[in-house]
């Protein structure tokens, strides 16, 4: 039984060594159980790392269309579910201007 709660973490406890001993396959090792556990949206998000099946993006130069976006919901709905879909589905605006990119190497 894990015995590891918020204040125990917090007073140093064993927890605190516990938590720093962990690595890449105990994490891996937890997905792979994860994978198969009755909340649809952890086992997706194991299932699809340890099958390197990761999150797909698609980048726009104008505003998403919103047939694309209702398709993407659509077929989210139908492989997690609609209340599930919320977790999964993320659009906006992302910027890459000049202002925010320093180039590597300056030009002479």
């Amino acid at each position: 039984m894990n015995d590891c709660n918020k204040e125990a973490f917090d007073n140093g406890d064993k927890c605190l060594d516990m938590f720093l001993e962990l690595d890449d396959s105990d994490i891996i090792s937890a997905m792979k159980v994860w994978a198969d556990s009755d909340d649809r949206i952890l086992a997706t998000l194991s299932h699809g790392f340890i099958n390197r099946c990761l999150f797909k993006v698609e980048i726009f130069d104008r505003e998403v269309p919103q047939e694309r976006v209702e398709t993407i919901k659509a077929e989210l709905s139908k492989k997690i579910g609609n209340r599930q879909r919320r977790h999964a589905l993320l659009h906006g605006r992302a910027d890459n201007t000049e202002r925010h990119v320093q180039p590597a190497i300056r030009p002479d």
